[in-house]
């Protein structure tokens, strides 16, 4: 998607946020090579992930150039704009039909009963994962705290329903800085790597940098 595509449907874009730590400025650097830390994640190459909205960039900015400082190495923020091909939900309860429509998904604008659904394919897919003791405390969690210890479970959302394309949910960081708290509670957006037609991605204040979007091959 090109600069003008962009501005023209500005209003059907997001924006998520994440950091390359680089010891000289390089022609090119991969989205995907450098997504936001998630206390509790394991990075895998079908999705990529990264800070959603103001709030959630201006911490992990703050967090990724003090992990910067202790590199000795400058923190380059990387935007990527994901256009939301049925537009972003109007402020509002999102329902099943609205998340099909747009393929846009916000786990805290969830209507009731389409959170608790969401909620139980969550724990389907925790019950193999965790040991009896453990799944039975969170079976009684609610979904925005299952999401912060398992941050990880919003892929198995969007593979569940192939109309999804981003799903946005609360997370932990987990850069250096936060090695000796719980990490920083943010917002961060999971998308699917294979829209690499729907996503550009700049440097900030470096535009010149060529941003490779899509899956990590």
């Amino acid at each position: 998607m090109t600069n003008s595509s962009l501005q023209k449907s500005e209003r059907g874009c997001i924006q998520i946020s994440t950091y390359a730590f680089v010891n000289s400025l390089q022609a090119e650097l991969s989205f995907a090579e450098h997504l936001l830390p998630l206390r509790n994640s394991i990075p895998d190459p079908a999705f990529v992930v990264g800070a959603y909205g103001l709030n959630a960039a201006a911490a992990s900015a703050f967090l990724a150039s003090d992990h910067g400082r202790s590199l000795g190495l400058p923190s380059l923020t990387l935007r990527l704009f994901f256009h939301v091909r049925g537009g972003v939900p109007r402020p509002g309860a999102i329902d099943r039909r609205i998340a099909a429509e747009t393929g846009f998904l916000h786990l805290a604008r969830l209507e009731k009963g389409y959170r608790e659904e969401i909620r139980q394919l969550v724990l389907g897919v925790l019950r193999s994962t965790l040991r009896p003791d453990v799944y039975e405390r969170t079976e009684r969690a609610s979904l925005h705290e299952i999401m912060l210890l398992h941050p990880d479970t919003a892929r198995a959302v969007l593979i569940e329903d192939p109309n999804l394309d981003v799903v946005v949910h609360p997370a932990l960081t987990s850069y250096r800085a936060d090695s000796q708290t719980q990490g920083r509670l943010i917002n961060v957006a999971t998308v699917r790597a294979s829209r690499a037609e729907q996503m550009e991605a700049r440097v900030r204040y470096l535009e010149h940098i060529r941003v490779r979007t899509g899956r990590l091959h």
